[in-house]
């Protein structure tokens, strides 16, 4: 399915890797496939068209997708089996950078804010 990856994931116990890419073709939709470490095929649990996206592991062993629908939002999922995902929520505004602990107790995201007007302020002393 993959013609490109684009990030890994190991699970806590070092039994699977996520790995996430473009599809091959048209390369306009992402996917997320799991594949034992002890071998055998990777088995796609989700795919969308997407601006891009990535995937990690969480304690639980589901897996936490990060889905950017446009490029001023992104989704959250949790993965739990192939085609089986729940919805957590939307972030819908440009972001950098997000960071989600494995418990999901805990969240950072950093939030992309242009401010094209700065630059030209002008102090003046009275």
């Amino acid at each position: 399915w993959f013609n490109i990856l684009t990030d890994l994931d190991v699970d806590r116990r070092g039994e699977r890797v996520a790995l996430t890419g473009w599809n091959q073709g048209t390369g306009d939709s992402i996917g997320v496939a799991v594949v034992p470490v002890a071998g055998g095929p990777p088995v796609l649990w989700v795919a969308s068209a997407a601006e891009d996206g990535t995937a990690s592991f969480l304690d639980d062993g589901s897996i936490l997708w990060l889905v950017f629908d446009t490029e001023e939002s992104a989704t959250l999922f949790r993965l739990t089996a192939p085609n089986q995902s729940t919805r957590l929520g939307v972030i819908p505004r440009a972001i950098r950078s997000i960071q989600v602990s494995r418990d999901l107790k805990r969240a950072s995201v950093n939030v992309r804010e242009y401010r094209g007007d700065a630059w030209i302020v002008k102090l003046s002393r009275q």
